[in-house]
């Protein structure tokens, strides 16, 4: 059974996405790593998590998706800022910015959200993936 405080941060790994890092998680929840320990044991233990070498990952994306929609929107927009900033100081990459960015709006900034996305479409290797992330930052000019 998965206790209360788990629940709330399991909601905010989903957020993160379908797998995260420990470090990232610890970050945004701002939990103490004891405790942080213990919950993800937890998750793993009762079939939410599974723990693979350097991350963990939801079981089923199913999964993943009814902690996500269990957080309200003002919530759920204010951890995928959270994220961001996170992400942001690891110098992470601007796709992976861009879209907790775009996720977080209209709670973050709409001109952060358009640099990083007009960024991650100018590296992108990947033609699909830039054409998307420029249609994406057509879509916040258009705002």
């Amino acid at each position: 059974m998965i206790d209360t405080e788990t629940d709330q941060v399991l909601r905010f790994a989903a957020v993160i996405g379908g797998s995260f890092e420990k470090p990232l998680l610890r970050h945004v929840v701002h939990r103490a790593e004891d405790s942080l320990d213990r919950m993800l044991h937890t998750a793993t233990s009762s079939g939410v998590l599974r723990a693979e070498a350097t991350r963990y990952r939801f079981r089923d994306n199913a999964i993943r998706l009814e902690f996500y929609r269990g957080l309200d929107e003002a919530v759920r927009c204010g951890v995928h800022r959270r994220v961001a900033v996170v992400l942001k100081s690891t110098g992470a990459d601007a796709a992976r910015i861009a879209h907790h960015l775009v996720a977080a709006l209209p709670y973050s900034s709409a001109e952060e959200a358009l640099r990083y996305t007009l960024e991650a479409g100018r590296a992108s290797l990947d033609h699909s993936e830039a054409v998307a992330l420029f249609a994406q930052a057509l879509k916040l000019v258009e705002r």
